[in-house]
């Protein structure tokens, strides 16, 4: 006897609902992670919120040193590498401050100034950077949204992973349009970063010459031999999961760069 078709179309709809679940149901929101750069003066004291679309402050943050010192957080509280400075405040946990997509605004409180800066965020990032310069005259924020690299752009590893090896690599324009370093020097300079738990950390096993000439941009179809920049002394790598990174642009470093993408590869040290 053959059920009503009534019955087979309420059937299958249960089970085409429980193997991919209720289409009107939306996946979760997943916030991209929040990397905090603070350049900080003698005694400086920076407070940091975000407020998001609705108007409601979603994440905030206090950041103090006792003395100059250039110091760099993960806004989850963990210090990256050995940058962390002793007398400086680690962020409070940002769980839940990405509500939905649209505009942000992060602000800034660095002594007697207030500043003020928007980001729209769509939650495709793989983080938001929030660099604050309260060392100098005027102070500064900067915000930048990082996305994955364009189609065809891409590092070719150069090395081969080992202890006292030399991370080199080739860049690779495959895209369209025009490509800038980060960097106001134009140089293209990666970082390596090593996995402890389930974070990337930077891995500060080298030290960098800040006295290179002028690079320049990098056309559709060029490429170029990069690395971490000229290396005044180095240690071996200690084992471990690594990734080399770097950051581009399409905008000229001299412009605020409110945009940019990253590129990586990972490798494994025995």
């Amino acid at each position: 006897m053959r059920a009503p078709a009534r019955w087979v179309v309420a059937l299958v709809a249960l089970v085409t609902s429980r193997a991919f679940g209720d289409a009107s149901t939306p996946p979760p929101l997943v916030a991209p992670p929040i990397l905090l750069e603070a350049f900080l003066g003698d005694r400086a004291r920076v407070a940091l919120e975000i407020v998001g679309p609705d108007g409601r402050v979603t994440w905030r943050c206090q950041v103090a040193a006792q003395r100059a010192a250039a110091s760099r957080f993960r806004a989850e509280g963990t210090p990256l590498g050995d940058e962390m400075r002793p007398g400086a405040s680690r962020c409070e946990q940002p769980a839940g401050w990405f509500r939905s997509p649209g505009a942000y605004r992060v602000r800034a409180r660095i002594g007697h100034a207030s500043i003020d800066q928007a980001v729209s965020v769509t939650g495709d990032e793989r983080r938001i950077e929030v660099v604050v310069s309260a060392g100098g005259q005027p102070p500064a924020v900067h915000v930048a949204r990082v996305l994955a690299a364009p189609v065809g752009v891409h590092v070719t590893r150069s090395w081969t992973p080992a202890t006292s090896a030399v991370p080199r690599y080739v860049l690779r324009n495959g895209g369209d349009r025009t490509l800038h370093a980060t960097s106001y020097d134009e140089i293209f300079r990666g970082t390596i970063e090593r996995r402890d738990r389930d974070q990337w950390a930077p891995y500060l096993h080298a030290s960098i010459c800040g006295t290179d000439g002028m690079g320049k941009a990098l056309a559709p179809g060029d490429s170029v031999t990069i690395g971490e920049g000229s290396i005044l002394e180095r240690r071996d790598f200690a084992p471990g999961s690594y990734r080399f990174r770097i950051t581009l642009s399409e905008e000229d470093p001299r412009s605020d760069q409110l945009l940019r993408y990253e590129v990586t590869d990972d490798f494994v040290i025995d």
